[in-house]
Order: C-alpha cells, then sequence, then structure tokens
C-alpha cells in the first residue's frame, strides 16, 4: 500500500467517525433517526455557509444574534445534508484514485 492510499484512508476513517460521532450525539440528544441526521449534517452546511457569507463583523444587538444563529444553522441543516453527501463522494473518489495508482504501479 502507497503513502497517498494511506493518507486516503486515514482521512475516509476520520470522516467516518467525525459523521458517525455526530449522528450518535444526535441519537442521545433526540432519540430519533432525523434528529441524528440532522446533527450529524450541521457541521457540514455551516462550513458551506461559511464560505459563502462574508466575513465581516455585524452589529447587532443580541436578540439580533440569537435569530442569525437560528437561522444559520437552520440553513446549516438543509445545506449539510447536500455538504456531508459530497464530502463522502469526494473522500471516496480520492481512496478509488488512490488504490488505482497503488495497483498501476
Amino acid at each position: 500500500m502507497n503513502e497517498e492510499l494511506k493518507v486516503e484512508l486515514i482521512g475516509l476513517g476520520k470522516l467516518a467517525a467525525k459523521s458517525v460521532g455526530l449522528f450518535v450525539i444526535g441519537l442521545l440528544l433526540g432519540g430519533d433517526l432525523s434528529t441524528a441526521a440532522i446533527v450529524a449534517c450541521v457541521p457540514y452546511g455551516w462550513k458551506v455557509l461559511n464560505m459563502i457569507t462574508p466575513a465581516i463583523f455585524i452589529w447587532m444587538p443580541f436578540i439580533g444574534w440569537v435569530i442569525y444563529i437560528i437561522v444559520k444553522v437552520a440553513a446549516a441543516a438543509v445545506v449539510g445534508v447536500f455538504a456531508l453527501a459530497y464530502t463522502w463522494i469526494k473522500c471516496i473518489i480520492k481512496v478509488v484514485i488512490a488504490y488505482k495508482k497503488s495497483k498501476a504501479n
């Protein structure tokens, strides 16, 4: 097994551990599968939303920040479904490519 394949497999393992860990936390918090799936997807959606929102500090009253966080978490849950799927697919493709390269050598 070459070094590139090892790195990609470690990345896949970390992704799996993070996703499963968040899913288990969601099960413990909500008790049903839909809550667990939402909890597992939110960090990935949050990361995507951070890439597309401006990196400026906005002055708002406290209630404005509460509403902002609630809306952003809800949007992260929706976007996260697609972001998590994309992340998994991208990681699996990298592993397959690394595997094919290791077999070619």
